[in-house]
């Protein structure tokens, strides 16, 4: 965030959007959120590294489960998406504490996604931050062809072909 409270991913045109599987999994959590908001205010942010561990973790466990993940056992594909929730089950081996704590990495990676580059590949590989299709391609504009009457550019080639 900005010093004036500004959110920088709006600048560059990215909308963050938590895809329905997750929404889905924790919406306990989020109720539980809404109805007692005092958790939120009294939230800490847990340290860079100790985020950094969890997502490594993720990466580990996904690489581990590769074969049943991307389809040799069976025929369908596991994104990051479907895959978190599992993840965090098979780690808590309850569901309140597993929604407590993918909603903590939630915040925790919006919260370090503009400074740490590794938070925001995990978040755009989770399919977190939406990018629109122009903006790509808003940083580059169309360079100006100053026409000095050759048929021929700066290479030698025609400038226009029949």
């Amino acid at each position: 965030m900005l010093e004036n409270n500004e959110d920088p991913t709006k600048q560059r045109r990215e909308q963050w959007k938590i895809p329905f599987s997750i929404v889905a999994f924790v919406q306990n959590r989020i109720f539980e959120l809404e109805d007692k908001p005092a958790i939120l205010e009294a939230y800490e942010l847990m340290p860079w590294f100790q985020l950094k561990d969890i997502l490594f973790d993720v990466y580990d466990h996904r690489v581990k489960h590769a074969p049943e993940l991307n389809g040799s056992v069976n025929t369908a594909y596991c994104s990051l998406t479907e895959h978190l929730p599992m993840f965090f089950l098979e780690k808590y081996r309850k569901r309140p504490k597993a929604e407590e704590r993918l909603v903590d990495l939630l915040i925790n990676l919006r919260y370090y996604y503009d400074s740490w580059e590794r938070a925001k590949i995990f978040a755009r590989n989770l399919e977190l931050v939406y990018l629109p299709t122009d903006s790509n391609l808003a940083g580059f504009k169309k360079a100006e062809v100053e026409d000095t009457g050759d048929l021929n550019d700066e290479y030698g080639d025609p400038k226009t072909f029949e």
